[in-house]
């Protein structure tokens, strides 16, 4: 079981006092204490919790609503706690981006596998959003190359491998990435001259 950060949001002092004890119990550490869903979101821009443990019954705004606001601000794993889970609360929880939920009352055995599980659910989540990003960047940086090569295949009348050397001996030069010197051969659509020999 991995140690987290845990801002704890929930308004009654003793479910609090009990929640904040059962985290520690399961080894994590309890980062802030808020008692509204207003103040939970400031809480969570200020401590940058692993995972935010809150009621879903807070004052002004509720714990969905907060947490809402909180996975647009900077995703992470939200477990709420809530008297009752009908339809209407879980499409809610859905669209806020919540990971689990907890039925009052919260007993210290199902409250450790579903942070562990919200936590690990999220960090897979989170690694395949980055795979996915870098393979479009990759894809998008293919195209710019291949595009930019055809672009002086057809100015100068060289083959692709020619073109492709030109291009790195420009980002070289210039000190860029290859992908830049591509752009900037996009850019300005105009021929790249070959290096003067000797």
């Amino acid at each position: 079981m991995v140690s987290l950060g845990v801002l704890l949001v929930e308004d009654e002092a003793v479910q609090a006092l009990a929640l904040e004890q059962a985290l520690r119990d399961l080894g994590h550490r309890v980062l802030g204490l808020a008692g509204d869903g207003r103040q939970a979101c400031e809480l969570c821009r200020q401590l940058r919790p692993d995972l935010v443990l809150m009621d879903i019954g807070l004052p002004g705004m509720d714990g969905i609503e907060a947490a809402r606001v909180m996975s647009l601000e900077r995703p992470l794993p939200v477990v709420l706690i809530t008297a009752h889970a009908d339809r209407r609360f879980l499409e809610r929880a859905r669209r806020a981006n919540v990971h689990s939920y907890l039925l009052k009352p919260v007993e210290t055995a199902v409250l450790g596998p579903a942070m562990d599980l919200a936590h690990h659910n999220f960090t897979r989540e989170s690694e395949l959003r980055r795979e996915v990003t870098d393979l479009r960047e990759s894809l998008h940086a293919r195209k710019v190359l291949a595009r930019a090569q055809g672009l002086l295949m057809d100015q100068h009348h060289i083959g692709e491998q020619e073109a492709l050397r030109r291009l790195r001996e420009m980002a070289q030069v210039r000190g860029l990435e290859l992908v830049q010197a591509a752009q900037e051969v996009l850019g300005a659509q105009q021929p790249l001259r070959p290096p003067r020999r000797g």
